[in-house]
């Protein structure tokens, strides 16, 4: 090989039934040819691409499969010849419209590139502005909805367990924190349980027991006579 470049046309490297390895296979095949055979050996393949002799039976197999290339023997001496079977003009981009050459700026894959980008650009704005939109509520926002919701769970223990953690719900910021308190109320179902199925203190002689939510979103018990 005297070039320091190959040439692949773009059916070949564009088919996504081949993989990269074969593709440039194809590339070596192409630029050993004299005469239209190529009578490079696997061992000569393996050496060039750093593979071993069976992958590259696997990948002439392919190429062969494909409609890519063609293998016969040579009737005076018995070796294996190779003939490529796409012209290589072909490796020239059809762009029969634009007329555009291979290199031009306005090439498909780099505005693919550029569409993708702006793609994950807008995505990342967005969902910056849905954080934006979240407002960090103050421990009294809370209580006031614990005491709204008559919730026996720690109102306090909520919001300094969501605090400490930058208002984070996982890997993803908070965006609508009643909704996490309702979620929080739910995980917090047994605890609640245990707490309503708790023995009932002894009542004093003409008192009787009752129940009420403090500021604090807290369930308290009072005697009253």
């Amino acid at each position: 090989m005297d070039n320091k470049y190959i040439s692949i046309p773009s059916k070949v490297y564009l088919d996504r039934n081949l993989p990269p390895r074969t593709v440039l296979l194809y590339g070596f095949i192409a630029d050993l040819q004299k005469d239209g055979s190529c009578w490079a050996n696997n061992h000569f393949f393996s050496e060039r691409l750093g593979v071993s002799k069976d992958c590259i039976s696997r990948s002439i197999s392919q190429l062969i499969k494909h409609g890519y290339v063609c293998v016969s023997c040579d009737p005076n001496n018995g070796r294996r010849r190779i003939s490529s079977l796409v012209p290589l003009d072909n490796n020239v981009m059809d762009n029969k419209e634009n007329n555009k050459p291979p290199c031009s700026k306005s090439q498909h894959p780099l505005g693919e590139k550029t569409n993708h980008r702006n793609i994950k650009e807008n995505n990342k704005k967005n969902k910056d502005a849905m954080s934006n939109d979240f407002q960090t509520p103050s421990l009294d926002d809370i209580k006031a909805y614990f005491v709204e919701r008559k919730s026996v769970v720690d109102a306090e223990e909520f919001f300094l367990h969501y605090a400490a953690r930058g208002w984070m719900m996982g890997k993803q910021p908070m965006r609508n924190w009643q909704a996490a308190l309702q979620s929080w109320e739910r995980k917090n179902k047994p605890k609640m349980a245990a707490h309503e199925q708790a023995p009932a203190p002894v009542q004093s002689a003409g008192k009787h027991i009752e129940y009420a939510i403090d500021a604090d979103g807290k369930k308290v018990m009072t005697y009253v006579e």
